[in-house]
């Protein structure tokens, strides 16, 4: 074994803990992703309704992404992750109280604010105990073991959904999805690893994060404007098109299956060379599948063709997030917050995600399903000529090397 995978190993064998309680909350938030919205479709809600409350959930994260700092700074990552985890258990058994949109509104809204705490307590993990040389690769294994644990609970979701509810109805999927996030509390309340430091408390450092890594900004903005869109709006269109329940569900693991494919040369690709050219190609296979997702829906032949195309714009939206983290930490000096890079691209993503699905449904009810690939198309062409435009030019050395 080489050193270099020696070091890869003992590092990760340290994060054990912290990475299989993010796994086992990111199956059941992936899950749910995909759940609500089948949920509200198939209780008649409008769409725009659909749009609003999987908006509220990433107003709920952008909340708690100006909390994150004050809570870890209190509790530390240990007891922040503990309180985080069982809300989110809680607030997912409080969405059978109720099927109204309103109070689904406020639920995810409140499931978000919780969310984001326990995004930048093992993000800000990760990232304080792996070198900066290493990022790339660490974010990017993280990233596919992620992808990994909301595909299983996407997948269950597709699988299991319509058999739970002809047996037990709705009830039965989220008292299954409340007991995944409390058990996400087991392994990081065992850890015997050191964790970091509790932060200083503080905002959000957008306009330093912004000056010094507009690339970082920009992307973790779109992954979240069309990320969220693609995994929690493209089965909607797809239900519009005639695909069953199942059938549109399970575009959402064709999303992450392209993603699985992709993050991992992504994120060495971040490492060996420019990140911003790297993020620009990316958006560009994004803007073109997009692209040709419009020109098959004005064919009338998007039914077949949807699974391929979900899997190229999951493969080139959904990690750029973690190219987004790789980029900023290339141009911070060394010895920058974790906990402020990361609360400060989380609250980046979750402004898009608020944005995304309000705007995709609302041009999907006002111009019709097509719209949806038009927005896409857009969004991706927007950050494909920005980050071209931010490229390191040929000779200049990165900031953290």
């Amino acid at each position: 074994m080489s050193k270099t995978s020696h070091d890869t190993a003992a590092l990760l064998a340290s994060l054990a803990a912290i990475i299989g309680g993010a796994l086992l909350n990111q199956a059941a938030h992936g899950a749910l992703q995909v759940y609500v919205p089948l949920q509200m479709v198939a209780a008649g809600t409008a769409p725009v309704w659909i749009g609003v409350v999987t908006s509220a959930f990433a107003a709920g994260f952008l909340a708690g992404c100006f909390l994150a700092s004050k809570l870890l700074g209190r509790l530390g990552h240990v007891r922040a992750f503990a309180w985080c985890a069982a809300s989110q258990g809680l607030l997912t058994l409080a969405l059978l109280l109720t099927e109204r949109p309103e109070a689904w509104l406020a639920l995810r809204f409140a499931m978000g604010v919780a969310g984001a705490c326990i995004a930048v307590t093992y993000e800000s993990w990760i990232n304080d105990r792996t070198p900066l040389a290493m990022r790339g690769r660490i974010f990017g294994l993280y990233n596919v073991l992620n992808r990994l644990s909301q595909l299983a609970g996407q997948l269950a979701c597709a699988l299991l959904a319509a058999a739970l509810l002809a047996a037990a109805g709705a009830s039965a999927l989220f008292v299954v999805l409340g007991a995944v996030f409390a058990l996400s509390l087991v392994p990081v309340g065992l850890t015997r690893s050191a964790s970091p430091l509790p932060p200083a408390i503080r905002r959000p450092p957008m306009r330093a994060l912004w000056r010094k890594a507009p690339v970082a900004v920009a992307t973790a903005f779109h992954s979240g404007m069309a990320g969220t869109v693609l995994i929690s709006i493209l089965p909607v269109y797809a239900q519009s098109q005639g695909m069953a329940v199942r059938a549109a569900a399970l575009l959402a693991v064709a999303a992450q299956a392209g993603c699985l494919m992709t993050q991992w040369p992504l994120g060495e690709a971040c490492d060996r060379r420019d990140s911003a050219r790297v993020i620009g190609a990316a958006a560009s296979v994004a803007c073109i599948a997009a692209v040709a997702l419009y020109a098959l829906s004005q064919a009338g032949a998007t039914t077949w063709a949807l699974p391929a195309i979900a899997a190229v714009m999951g493969g080139a939206i959904l990690p750029t997030y973690a190219l987004s983290f790789t980029h900023a930490s290339q141009q911070e000096s060394p010895g920058t917050s974790t906990v402020g890079l990361s609360s400060g691209l989380l609250t980046s993503w979750s402004a898009g995600s608020i944005a995304g699905p309000v705007l995709a449904t609302f041009a999907m009810q006002h111009w019709g399903p097509a719209a949806l690939a038009l927005y896409l198309a857009f969004a991706a062409m927007l950050l494909a000529m920005f980050a071209c435009r931010h490229r390191r030019q040929p000779g200049t050395t990165r900031q953290g090397k």
